[in-house]
């Protein structure tokens, strides 16, 4: 139905057009009113986030004329902003229906961020009528349009929304991956804000479902990154479930949060935000077991503020009413004084230009100046990089040297102790054995003496065969993976110039042998990679140990690298280290870039 109404409005033409040549004629009229319709539906995603029913009015407005004028795209746009009007409604089903209109016109535009678009929407409307079944089937596709495209911010949201369809259905295991997905692509996007969103609730869901101590790793990022952003509103929901999370299990912590929170949501007037505060406040100090006039009076605070939302909500939809006819007077205005004013921009363009291009002459001047003092800058910023480089480079093939020297010396002795040691003792055996028939039925006290003396001797024999057998099996075969790990962290920082943060969570018993040695080597060449190549000079390395698996997560602060050189290095070790990986039956994930440094998370099943 929407290609035949795009027929009709432009033509036969454009059928014909790559046989005969010809091509539609668009008047100046027809292209006013579509930047005219575009700049509507500009206004009203604008009121979408603070007037939801001034954007229903607008964007109803552009899409009545956008149908009447066959103008797709428009139509398209006005159908999202339409879609959103009723998903905030919570009128799931005609949300529904305006995203698959908006879905159907980008596969007859062939227009693949609009079909991404259009799948995610509907895949969040089926979770508003709580059919998360067919949402995660519409967020599986969402991804799978967006993917070949590298629309990170796209694919981070379809991805999260799959983790949510999950999650509501019980299916924690299968909702882990989306989520790691999701915070790959969100780290690679520019929406910060949504990562401290992805943050927050993959905390929480480790915190619910998994591993507490990756749940609080999670919640920090999300705070320390909402604070550096100064995302105000995120960063006090955080507060928020921290103070609420603690209050069982730590009252005085949980009231600290809270009052963070409190403070935030005054700050910056966000009354919702307080009115919540206020409530969670007035439980903690109910637990705490606080006096009856200091919880009453919490509880007193709380009900007023509530009261006071309501009159703030109902001043507001009177001031609302207002605002909305003014708006509608307006925009009838600007529809029929928007063609005087493209006229008068047609003449104010070419002065514009003529401006911008002695600007720009300007300013390239000016920065040619700026960059030719700025190169030599970044020339001795360079040569000071590579000699740090060099420095840290030296220092580990200072330490690879030192660790295989020590092996070698602790092979030598171990191999001195049992070939010349141990064969010395054994040949004072056989010889101190043949004495034994010698002894005679009146030598009774002298033979107890001997047997004294040859038990000694055996005694000698074992120690000296135990010592040996120890010395060559080293830290790792001895000790464990943890006690090895922690050995080699302690050699690297002896340095002075890298700190290696080692978290650990389930390890309480060991591994196989051979699953140690893996995961002890692949952690050594990480590492290695982490300061020859990324020049880093912190380290995070997480142990985590659950469900049938141990997982190794290595992130780094350093420079980064582009994931495609990966396949063309041979210095990185990496293509190694997952073959290796997945050789041994486990999964292996790697995320890099020049601004964030270098994520490496590998899983392993456990063999008993």
């Amino acid at each position: 139905m929407v290609l035949n109404k795009f027929i009709k409005h432009v033509g036969l033409c454009v059928i014909l057009v790559k046989m005969i040549g010809c091509s539609p004629k668009v008047n100046t009229e027809t292209e006013a009113q579509l930047v005219q319709l575009d700049s509507l539906n500009k206004k009203a995603r604008e009121y979408l986030k603070i007037d939801l029913d001034t954007a229903e009015m607008i964007s109803r407005t552009v899409f009545n004329q956008a149908v009447n004028d066959s103008d797709f795209v428009n139509e398209a746009s006005a159908s999202l902003i339409l879609g959103r009007y009723y998903y905030e409604k919570g009128i799931c089903d005609s949300s529904i229906w305006m995203f698959r209109n908006a879905l159907h016109i980008g596969q007859e535009l062939g227009d693949s961020l609009l079909i991404g678009k259009g799948l995610t929407n509907i895949a969040t409307s089926y979770m508003c009528t709580g059919d998360f079944r067919t949402s995660l089937i519409y967020s599986d596709s969402a991804y799978k349009v967006f993917s070949p495209h590298f629309k990170f911010e796209y694919m981070a949201k379809a991805a999260s929304n799959a983790a949510i369809s999950h999650i509501q259905m019980d299916q924690y295991e299968e909702a882990k991956p989306w989520f790691q997905k999701a915070i790959l692509h969100g780290q690679r996007s520019e929406n910060t804000s949504f990562l401290v969103n992805l943050y927050n609730n993959y905390g929480l869901f480790n915190r619910d479902f998994g591993s507490k101590d990756t749940g609080r790793y999670y919640l920090n990022k999300a705070i320390e990154l909402a604070r550096r952003e100064n995302y105000h509103v995120s960063l006090g929901t955080i507060y928020l479930n921290y103070g609420q999370d603690l209050q069982k299990e730590n009252p005085a912590l949980s009231k600290a949060y809270l009052d963070s929170a409190y403070i935030i949501s005054k700050q910056y007037k966000l009354h919702d935000l307080e009115e919540i505060v206020l409530g969670a406040k007035a439980i903690s100090l109910r637990d705490m077991g606080m006096p009856v006039d200091v919880v009453g009076d919490a509880y007193e605070a709380y009900v007023k503020k509530v009261k006071d939302n309501e009159e703030l909500g109902n001043s507001q939809s009177f001031a609302e009413f207002g605002v909305k006819y003014n708006i509608a007077e307006k925009e009838s205005e600007n529809l029929r004084l928007i063609n005087n004013i493209q006229k008068k921009e047609h003449k104010q363009r070419l002065i514009v230009i003529v401006a911008l291009l002695l600007l720009l002459t300007s300013i390239f001047i000016i920065r040619s100046l700026y960059m030719r003092h700025r190169l030599a800058v970044l020339d001795k910023q360079i040569y000071q990089q590579k000699i740090d480089a060099l420095l840290k480079s030296q220092e580990i093939q200072n330490i690879d040297t030192m660790l295989e020297v020590q092996a070698d010396e602790r092979t030598r002795i171990a191999a001195e102790l049992h070939d010349r040691l141990g064969s010395i003792l054994s040949a004072v055996k056989l010889n101190f054995s043949s004495m034994e028939e010698h002894f005679g039925d009146q030598q009774e006290s002298a033979k107890v003496r001997f047997n004294v003396v040859k038990t000694l001797i055996d005694d000698a024999t074992s120690e000296v065969r135990k010592i040996s057998h120890d010395m060559a099996s080293g830290v790792l075969a001895k000790f464990g993976l943890l006690h090895a790990v922690d050995h080699l962290k302690q050699a690297l920082e002896a340095s002075g110039k890298i700190k290696i943060n080692l978290y650990v969570h389930g390890m309480d018993e060991r591994l196989s042998g051979t699953q140690e040695m893996i995961l002890y080597r692949i952690l050594q060449e990480l590492i290695s990679n982490a300061l020859k190549h990324g020049i880093a000079d912190d380290i995070d390395v997480h142990f985590i140990k659950e469900n049938g698996k141990v997982t190794l997560i290595v992130e780094d602060n350093g420079t980064g690298f582009d994931e495609k050189e990966i396949q063309k290095s041979t210095g990185l070790g990496l293509p190694n280290i997952r073959k290796r990986i997945e050789s041994a039956g486990g999964k292996f994930n790697i995320d890099s870039n020049h601004k964030s440094g270098t994520t490496v998370i590998l899983e392993l099943p456990i063999i008993a």
